[in-house]
């Protein structure tokens, strides 16, 4: 059995993904307050709502691919980036 997609909706991947066990891809859309329930990461921003908002103000620039920050024991990759905006994230222990 695979998931149950509803007619109206368009198609578009997963905003997150387990990639292997505690290692994930994370769209740079994916809102900060469900951070906190999928993974148990408290990130909060005053300014932006968005995984890849937060990545850009915490930066002062859009982070490029490649660029990493550790938070709360995480250590969080781009792995896609253009000029404007994050694509995806990934979400691994920090070493």
């Amino acid at each position: 059995m695979g998931e149950i997609e509803d007619e109206h909706d368009p198609s578009k991947p997963a905003e997150i993904r387990e990639l292997r066990p505690d290692v994930y891809l994370v769209s740079g859309r994916y809102p900060l307050e469900d951070l906190r329930t999928t993974l148990g990461l408290a990130l909060e921003s005053e300014q932006v709502e968005t995984l890849g908002g937060f990545l850009t103000e915490l930066a002062g620039r859009v982070p490029r691919q490649g660029d990493s920050f550790t938070l709360e024991g995480r250590r969080l990759t781009v792995r896609e980036a253009n000029r404007r905006q994050i694509r995806w994230i990934v979400i691994e222990p920090a070493a």
